[in-house]
């Protein structure tokens, strides 16, 4: 469980990282013909609902998944278990209902994906 976790944490801070890259290309596109891409509500759309995703996955994701890898006594790649940010979220996750933040992650997760799915199929109508 405890390798699964840091692997799975270890995914999710990488693909945070380069899911960045999906906005910052779409306004670059959008960029090349003005003309067209303004009038494009779809490629708006889309870049909106992937800069959602984008700050769903850093602003809560990825901290929920860092607390409860704290619970387990499992610091990340480049943490510590001596630093003190790893001694709160280890404090904090002292006090989890795990059942409870095991389904919140679940459910953050889900909508994440399908925030990625919406996006997807939006870019089809471009």
């Amino acid at each position: 469980t405890v390798g699964a976790a840091r692997t799975m944490h270890a995914i999710t801070r990488t693909y945070g990282l380069f899911s960045l890259a999906v906005p910052l290309l779409g306004v670059g596109v959008m960029f090349t013909d003005l003309g067209y891409y303004m009038k494009a509500g779809a490629l708006h759309a889309s870049i909106l609902l992937a800069i959602i995703a984008w700050a769903l996955l850093y602003f809560v994701i990825t901290p929920k998944q860092a607390v409860m890898m704290a619970g387990l006594g499992v610091a990340g790649e480049d943490e510590l278990a001596d630093d003190p940010d790893f001694r709160k979220r280890a404090d904090k996750a002292a006090n989890l209902d795990w059942k409870k933040a095991k389904g919140q992650l679940a459910m953050f997760s889900g909508i994440f994906s399908a925030l990625w799915l919406i996006t997807a199929v939006l870019m089809f109508f471009i």
